[in-house]
């Protein structure tokens, strides 16, 4: 018999500025597109919300968090990472001040470095180690959102039993501010797409 899991709902953020630099804001579509997650997740109970440290996340995590009133639980692992010639043009995921963390309402942070330049393996490796300490964790009864980016979005087939192995996977187009429930060990099911952006 299949053991039960918590309900993970894994989000792409909403559509982001391209400049100045790679840790952007939200674009006024953005803002609209992370309130009308709301809705989307309306009939969820969610009882955890986790986000990657940029703010394009943790701006696309803040309307659920202020209506939940439950705190971000920030973690590395769900880092965007970076393809060659993105290494050497951006900075590695910085730590948050304490007045951005007051501001998007984090409780806690797993801060760990993440390479400046990683291989895809690495990638898995993290994204699959952050998978794991929520089935394991959080009881079948609860619901976790996880805000994270495309890319490692991606690296979730692996953990899902979707991916079949070989170089870097960045072409699958999930949705930003999409949302894709994941399978322990199954498939990815489900998607609510509100477009697409790189």
């Amino acid at each position: 018999m299949k053991k039960k899991r918590p309900t993970i709902l894994l989000i792409r953020h909403g559509h982001r500025t391209r400049e100045p630099h790679f840790d952007t804001h939200l674009t006024e579509q953005g803002d609209t597109q992370a309130k009308d997650l709301l809705k989307l997740l309306s009939s969820h109970k969610v009882t955890r919300i986790y986000s990657s440290p940029y703010l394009r996340c943790l701006e696309t995590a803040h309307p659920l968090s202020e209506a939940l009133q439950q705190g971000i639980y920030v973690d590395y692992r769900l880092s965007e990472c970076f393809t060659k010639e993105e290494a050497w043009r951006y900075p590695a995921p910085r730590r948050l001040t304490t007045e951005e963390e007051g501001q998007y309402h984090v409780v806690d942070t797993r801060y760990e470095d993440v390479p400046k330049l990683e291989t895809w393996s690495q990638i898995q490796m993290r994204t699959s180690a952050f998978l794991d300490d929520c089935m394991q964790t959080h009881t079948p009864d609860e619901t976790i959102v996880v805000m994270t980016h495309m890319s490692t979005l991606n690296a979730c087939r692996t953990y899902s039993g979707q991916d079949t192995g070989g170089d870097v996977h960045f072409d699958t187009p999930f949705p930003v501010a999409g949302i894709i429930q994941l399978e322990s060990r199954g498939v990815p099911t489900g998607s609510a797409t509100r477009g697409r952006q790189p």
